[in-house]
């Protein structure tokens, strides 16, 4: 459960971390110039900022590794845990591990870090990019691979649970525990 307690509060952090970082944006002072672009004129102000954007980022990358480890572990390769099987990785979690942070030489070929922050759908790894760059793979947003992970995460835990029923071993029933709240 521990990977899971890990993933939860990457989860959660990373959206605090996004909306203060939003709400900065909102607030950011200083006068505005002629091409609309607000200037920087209060140093701590900008180190507030940047630190939310840096702690939003750093999280959300965390939850990908971490959610990797997890998914590594749940695919059983080894055998070493006998009532899981056949588990299907979460395939966003996949992609934006191996494709947009580990190897981006071999597949994406997206090497700019900059990521977006905002809406519905969560930060995501290096969602925004030049003209230049390929527009494809694109990450969908943490929150919606996070929903993926957790449907994935539960469907292992029910057959977990489906199989233990039907050699009489039955441990108390729950949930993968991968809440946003």
């Amino acid at each position: 459960m521990a990977r899971l307690d890990q993933l939860s509060f990457l989860l959660k952090s990373a959206k605090v971390q996004d909306i203060v970082h939003i709400h900065l944006v909102d607030w950011w002072p200083g006068e505005v110039d002629e091409s609309g672009t607000k200037s920087i004129d209060d140093p701590v102000f900008l180190y507030r900022w940047s630190y939310a954007r840096f702690l939003t980022d750093l999280c959300t990358e965390a939850f990908y590794y971490f959610a990797h480890r997890l998914q590594t572990m749940l695919e059983n390769h080894e055998g070493l845990m006998p009532f899981i099987d056949g588990y299907r990785p979460a395939r966003g979690v996949l992609m934006v591990r191996n494709q947009l942070l580990e190897h981006p030489e071999k597949t994406s070929r997206v090497f700019n870090r900059a990521g977006s922050s905002g809406g519905h759908e969560g930060p995501a790894i290096k969602g925004s990019r030049f003209v230049y760059e390929p527009q494809e793979p694109r990450d969908p947003g943490l929150y919606v691979n996070a929903a993926e992970l957790k449907e994935k995460v539960d469907r292992a835990y029910r057959d977990t649970i489906e199989a233990l029923d039907r050699f009489g071993r039955r441990p108390q029933a729950g949930s993968a525990g991968l809440d946003q709240s």
